[in-house]
């Protein structure tokens, strides 16, 4: 009974940014190295923070298996709707590495012809990511967990105004993890993401529309104490920055936690 707001939407456990009215747009989320999605229904505050009130929605991407590996899909449709998938796959000893990218772009559509403006305009939308691990050793690893999504969309305002809407998301995570002896570990984890768009007119001075820049960092260590009974402590010590610039907003809003 929440607004969308209060819906938290991870990705590998990592927090998107974005929202436009306190929505979040998952079409720029490709499908096509999903490998499940876990559901938390109801309140998570105490866990995922005054975001998650209304539930966690968590995208778990495709990790790497053993051995090596390639695939692609291609998917073609009407309107000039292309949709192409590869992925490749390398796991041996010490390393894992899972790389993926997604081309996906259409020519638009109208769906009443009496209309003078398109119900979807020409987009173009690209995502690369990469998901890498090591193992120095039994003890400690490190891992990257790397996504760039990139879009490109016409925009028609009338039949005389034209335009261009470029949208620019990036995520990094690195996971660093040491295990001291069978008591004692520790985690390392840098999490830092940007959301970027902007729409303008088709001129010669590209005069800009809207704009929207929001960016997120968050550090965090944490250890953790298991004794012989069963009993657990985790320590942990981390912080958050955040900051969002957008059309009409005198202030350039901070939060720092």
């Amino acid at each position: 009974g929440l607004d969308s707001q209060y819906t938290l939407i991870l990705i590998d456990g990592f927090p998107l940014i974005g929202r436009s009215a306190g929505t979040l747009d998952i079409n720029r989320l490709t499908v096509g190295n999903i490998e499940q999605i876990e559901i938390i229904k109801g309140a998570s505050s105490s866990l995922y923070g005054n975001e998650a009130l209304g539930g966690v929605i968590n995208i778990v991407t495709k990790t790497a298996k053993e051995g090596a590996s390639t695939q692609m899909d291609w998917r073609q449709a009407s309107y000039g709707t292309s949709d192409l998938s590869i992925q490749g796959n390398y796991k041996q000893k010490a390393l894992a590495a899972q790389l993926f990218t997604n081309r996906y772009n259409s020519q638009g559509y109208r769906l009443n012809s009496s209309s003078v403006l398109p119900t979807v305009e020409p987009f173009e939308n690209t995502t690369l990511q990469a998901k890498v691990s090591y193992h120095f050793s039994e003890q400690t690893s490190v891992g990257i967990n790397a996504r760039l999504y990139n879009q490109h969309q016409d925009l028609s305002f009338s039949e005389t105004q034209k335009g261009e809407s470029e949208t620019e998301e990036w995520n990094l995570g690195i996971k660093l993890d040491h295990r001291f002896n069978k008591q004692w570990n520790a985690y390392f984890e840098l999490y830092s993401t940007a959301f970027i768009a902007e729409e303008y007119l088709n001129t010669p001075s590209k005069a800009a529309l809207n704009y929207f820049d929001q960016r997120f960092v968050r550090p965090e260590l944490r250890v953790h104490y298991n004794n012989e009974k069963n009993q657990s402590i985790i320590f942990g010590l981390g912080t958050t920055h955040e900051s969002l610039y957008r059309t009409n907003f005198t202030t350039k809003p901070v939060f720092d936690a």
